[in-house]
């Protein structure tokens, strides 16, 4: 048989949760601790009624309800329902009317085929002020790590590495894309051959380079370490030069060659 600290250690997720729930017009809190001896929940009953109940589970009373030979692979898996349970608020208190102060119980896992039930007994009025006094001393000393204040701020974070690559790469893919444009207009402008060629030529390297920095910016945004602005910048495209006046039309570096009219000599003469 497993000592109680060991049943318990399969407990641990369910340590430090709250919740809250509504039952008709009443508002319950329900906060779940976990230590070596014992699983603990304590119910608060909000408003002017305010008043506390105590429910727990012994190392022993896990036994009987999970079975004295139960692995623990197996008590993992049943605190791990109970957790899931207790954070979707899948809770009730049964035997609860505000106009009474009977004794309750907590069920956890209503909709589950066997949902599990913990006795609950009302606290005294000094009981309540030691646990309430205890739960508020924990948010104080958290709260320190942000200045004492109470909620964690809203504050703006700032952008992030993978942020500042992609505000760098879409400033680069739109670079790409207005010389793209200007190219694709100059040779659709052009009446040499040549030139629409190397116009052509150009504007396809452009278009490779869009394609290349999308790729890039979608894997960064996957999740991929952020990018480094440098291997973002792409050839710039020089402006195609235009065909000086007067160059031959096959090749642009030399000069047309000039042909003289022939003269004819006239018949009658």
């Amino acid at each position: 048989m497993e000592a109680e600290p060991d049943i318990l250690s399969h407990f641990g997720m369910l340590d430090e949760l709250i919740q809250v729930i509504y039952q008709g017009a009443s508002r319950f809190v329900i906060i779940s601790e976990v230590d070596d001896v014992q699983w603990t929940v304590h119910i608060g009953l909000s408003g002017d009624n305010a008043r506390w109940w105590r429910g727990k589970w012994s190392a022993d009373d896990i036994r009987k309800v999970a079975g004295s030979h139960t692995s623990g692979k197996a008590l993992g898996a049943f605190a791990d329902r109970l957790a899931n349970a207790f954070v979707q608020g899948d809770l009730y208190i049964g035997n609860w009317s505000p106009n009474t102060t009977k004794e309750t119980n907590l069920t956890i896992g209503t909709a589950a085929k066997a949902p599990m039930h913990i006795d609950l007994h009302e606290l005294s009025p000094q009981e309540a002020a030691t646990f309430s006094v205890r739960v508020f001393t924990s948010i104080a000393l958290q709260a320190q790590s942000r200045k004492c204040q109470l909620h964690p701020t809203g504050g703006v974070q700032p952008p992030s590495a993978v942020q500042t690559s992609d505000g760098k790469a879409e400033e680069e893919i739109r670079r790409l894309r207005a010389e793209l444009e200007k190219a694709t207009r100059q040779a659709a402008s052009s009446t040499a051959s040549t030139s629409d060629v190397g116009y052509k030529r150009k504007a396809e390297e452009a278009e490779e380079e869009v394609h290349t920095l999308k790729t890039q910016l979608a894997t960064a945004r996957a999740g991929s370490p952020a990018l480094d602005s440098s291997k973002l910048r792409s050839k710039t495209v020089p402006a195609a030069v235009p065909a000086r006046k007067g160059a031959s039309l096959a090749n642009p570096t030399r000069k047309a060659r000039k042909y003289q009219a022939l003269e004819f000599d006239d018949d009658g003469e």
